[in-house]
């Protein structure tokens, strides 16, 4: 279900930045780039819990019958441990799934710091014209969210299309900025907010 969902919400998002008006070939093909990978590796850990539940191997079947109840009497002190159960439940959501190697996963000139392109863009509060919020309440609306860092010169909004939005994050210092794909998941990032790297990277989402 979860990786059903991550792979609607991928394709989703670049079948609207397509549209109806020309063939965005390489926009569409990064799909496949993206996900395929996902997939493998969820099929693989399907695997090993299906043979850790019901293969009949020997190695399988001991484990189940033999180790797991010794194991039974610590499982409740295990699954108060918060930061197991964080862990669990970061793999089970995919919280894990990058694109940094992804045609759409850019870097630029200088490389600056924060989330690597192809991340998913941590949650945290922050500081903006509205006060302080958390960064994905921020970036929920649909589109691009170009994130300007403290002193990072002013970027034109007009010029980079109406799916764009940019934000100033006063309490992250620098001169750079991060762009947001619609996905949740950094898209390009840069020490020094040029707006011409910013554009050359938006026209790989929108070529015409």
């Amino acid at each position: 279900m979860n990786a059903g969902i991550l792979d609607a919400v991928n394709l989703g998002w670049k079948l609207a930045f397509a549209g109806p008006s020309g063939p965005c070939n390489d926009l569409l093909a990064s799909y496949g780039a993206e996900r395929r990978p996902v997939a493998r590796q969820v099929l693989a850990l399907t695997h090993l819990v299906f043979f850790a539940e019901a293969s009949a191997n020997p190695l399988s079947a001991y484990l189940r019958g033999t180790l797991l109840p010794l194991a039974a009497p610590v499982l409740p002190a295990l699954v108060r441990q918060r930061r197991l159960m964080a862990q669990v439940v970061r793999l089970l959501s995919q919280g894990w799934v990058h694109y940094r190697s992804s045609p759409l996963s850019v870097t630029g000139t200088p490389p600056g710091d924060g989330p690597r392109p192809g991340d998913r863009l941590p949650d945290q509060e922050v500081t903006h014209d509205l006060g302080k919020l958390r960064l994905h309440e921020l970036t929920a609306r649909p589109g691009v969210h170009v994130l300007l860092q403290r002193d990072a010169l002013p970027v034109d909004r007009l010029r980079l299309g109406a799916l764009v939005s940019v934000h100033r994050i006063s309490s992250w210092p620098g001169r750079g900025l991060l762009a947001v794909r619609p996905d949740g998941h950094v898209g390009y990032r840069c020490g020094d907010a040029d707006p011409e790297q910013l554009r050359a990277w938006l026209r790989l989402l929108r070529p015409r």
